[in-house]
């Protein structure tokens, strides 16, 4: 399921990225140069940000496991510190840019994700008991749940694409800047991902950390702060050319 959901993410970096990305100009080759080194970027980066955020301890004593994907275990965050990092070394130039037309292809990706969780029967809600509610037999109680999955996917695809579009377009022309859409994105991901958070079981590595606030919240919250700062300074930059 997440092969296929790679695949597609591949994809659509490939063919909706062609004509935005500016160097090279525009040439497929370059396209494809852009694509897999995003999606390597955030594989390894997803990897490695889970071993480093939920289970440092134990893969510091079997190390050898890290790259041994189907074991499971990938961070949102790491993902997207290793897409920063490979979209960096494609083209520094064009690097805020191109980072704009990846937060937008992320709006189309994530989603897909989400639903593969929710087809898989992991990252199960709290206990519920509203109608939509659903029983995840890997949760092992019995209980219905809610299908937080599911409401990432909406937040993090249609709302966060809608968000981010409307306000850009209230920043008028400092909006335009380069880097402003993906500030945008940081901005509008970690504040969804946090609320949703409030339904979703914390991973059972790591539970609750502080007054029933899970790691994923920790790693938005430091997002949010990121992101912020990114934004602030990119419409200075674009008041001042």
């Amino acid at each position: 399921m997440y092969g296929l959901v790679y695949l597609l993410g591949f994809l659509a970096a490939a063919f909706l990225g062609r004509k935005s990305f500016p160097c090279f100009e525009n040439t497929p080759l370059y396209t494809l140069y852009i694509a897999v080194l995003a999606a390597l970027g955030a594989i390894i980066g997803g990897r490695l940000g889970y071993a480093l955020f939920y289970e440092p301890g134990y893969y510091l004593e079997h190390p050898a496991e890290i790259p041994l994907l189907y074991l499971g275990g990938m961070s949102f965050h790491g993902g997207l510190l290793g897409l920063l990092l490979a979209v960096l070394l494609a083209d520094i130039r064009g690097f805020w840019t191109n980072l704009d037309r990846m937060a937008f292809l992320a709006c189309l990706i994530l989603p897909l994700g989400r639903i593969a969780n929710f087809l898989n029967g992991e990252l199960w809600g709290t206990p519920c008991d509203y109608p939509w509610c659903v029983i995840f037999e890997a949760a092992g109680d019995g209980l219905p749940r809610h299908p937080a999955q599911l409401y990432e996917a909406a937040l993090e695809g249609p709302v966060l694409l809608v968000l981010i579009l409307t306000f850009r377009h209230f920043l008028k022309e400092r909006g335009r800047a380069p880097g402003v859409m993906a500030a945008l994105f940081g901005i509008g991901y970690a504040l969804l991902r946090f609320l949703a958070e409030f339904l979703r079981e914390p991973d059972p590595v790591t539970g609750y950390l502080w007054r029933g606030f899970t790691r994923g919240q920790g790693l938005c919250a430091v997002m949010l702060l990121t992101a912020a700062t990114m934004l602030f300074l990119r419409l200075r930059a674009g008041r001042n050319p």
